[in-house]
């Protein structure tokens, strides 16, 4: 199964807020197994900006916009937006200032707000776990983030969004409870009394196939 590849949308600006917030999330999603692209890991400064970030954001399933002040007048920014709207990849915007408000083809859209308590990377996942079209890849990098856990919060992070997603075919459960039993991080967490694995084997659906 192939990890869920998610492209970070930053403005680059000289108070450095959204590249701190862009790399936090990097590192944060890593930690789900999801892979996160951003401009200034992922592009050579010998290469073709334009075509480069087209092509990063062409094989990803879905984009972060991290609307810190400015994002919203930035053209590349919008560009990047854009492209993705036109490809159908699903658009997630995180209000970083009070300015900074969905618009164009995206007005309308609910923006998440820090400020409100819940951290950026818990309403990301959230969100992408409410997606059916990368629940696939979201499964496999939740499997894999299982596999490398390095704390019992992170393994009981990633057991609720798997518990958020609900279904599971018979297949996923097993590639995921080997992966997880690995790892001593997720299989000597625990739930109250009850280990995490067969907490969450006792919250999911598991199915022979979906419908």
């Amino acid at each position: 199964m192939k990890d869920l590849t998610v492209f970070i949308s930053y403005r680059d600006a000289e108070d450095g807020v959204g590249v701190q917030e862009a790399e936090a999330l990097r590192e944060e999603l890593l930690c789900f197994g999801v892979v996160a692209r951003m401009a200034r890991h992922d592009i050579s400064p010998m290469a073709d900006l334009p075509h480069t970030v087209m092509e990063l954001i062409r094989s990803s399933s879905a984009l972060v916009c991290l609307a810190s002040e400015g994002f919203s007048s930035s053209p590349w920014c919008q560009q990047e937006v854009g492209f993705a709207l036109g490809r159908d990849i699903p658009v997630f915007w995180a209000k970083l200032c009070t300015t900074e408000t969905p618009a164009g083809l995206l007005t309308g859209q609910l923006a998440h707000q820090p400020s409100t308590g819940k951290p950026t990377i818990q309403a990301v996942t959230d969100w992408l776990a409410q997606q059916s079209a990368v629940r696939t890849e979201l499964v496999a990098s939740l499997g894999h983030g299982l596999s490398t856990s390095r704390c019992y919060r992170d393994s009981r992070e990633i057991a609720r969004l798997l518990r958020k997603i609900g279904t599971l075919t018979q297949d996923e459960w097993d590639l995921i409870r080997f992966r997880a039993s690995t790892n001593n991080q997720v299989s000597d967490a625990v739930v109250g009394d009850v280990s995490l694995l067969e907490h969450l084997e006792g919250s999911l659906r598991i199915v022979q196939e979906l419908p």
